[in-house]
């Protein structure tokens, strides 16, 4: 039975130095085309064309919260991310997931201005907009924005915000996850024979149901 992750479709369509290349320049394609503009606020055809080139986007380069995310978005981040889930101790993995998740937060909070602008949207133009059926396929993530305006900060509240995400809950979850990786126990193999196996690798076999 296979027991290790095969990582390469993550690797495919190019180095990752070449992907983060597209990464940055597909974000200031944005940034270039709405960040000075303000029609799409008003008008319905041009907030249409945002959505979609802002769907695109995040497709590909969103974070993993973003509604319109796929699995496959950031395949560098989360190629280290695994790779460090499989090596916790590994410095030069924890160093390069480090890195791409900085770029990736660096990236998305100039891209932050778009949500917030949406986010001011006068109560009287949502309801208009909400109820055009060119935007039928975004009503809930507009929804979503409208909603959260009450909780948003300024813009740079928000980039502040992203920047701290990785508080002191996801170091301790870390800090916790590496001490469990050092762990060993004993166990019995298929044999019947006594052997160590780290905590994890026990984890993994108590959720496979074949594994007696």
């Amino acid at each position: 039975m296979k027991t290790e992750w095969d990582l390469r479709p993550l690797e495919k369509g190019g180095s990752f130095e070449e992907k983060r290349k597209k990464w940055k320049e597909s974000t200031e394609s944005f940034i270039s085309k709405w960040k000075d503009r303000k029609d799409y606020l008003e008008d319905s055809k041009a907030l249409k064309e945002a959505l979609d080139d802002y769907e695109k986007w995040s497709e590909l380069y969103g974070p993993t919260s973003d509604e319109f995310a796929t699995p496959s978005s950031n395949d560098e981040e989360y190629y280290f991310w695994l790779k460090s889930q499989i090596n916790q101790e590994d410095s030069e993995v924890k160093a390069r997931y480090n890195k791409v998740e900085d770029f990736a937060k660096e990236l998305g909070n100039k891209m932050a201005f778009f949500k917030m602008s949406l986010a001011d949207i006068s109560p009287e133009k949502r309801k208009i907009l909400l109820e055009n059926p060119e935007l039928k396929d975004y009503e809930h993530f507009l929804e979503c924005i409208f909603e959260r305006r009450a909780h948003m900060l300024s813009e740079e509240g928000e980039k502040i915000l992203t920047l701290k995400s990785a508080g002191s809950y996801s170091f301790w979850h870390k800090m916790v996850s590496e001490f469990l990786s050092k762990e060993e126990r004993e166990v019995l193999n298929e044999n019947g024979e006594l052997t160590k196996l780290a905590l994890t690798q026990i984890l993994s076999l108590l959720d496979n149901k074949d594994k007696k």
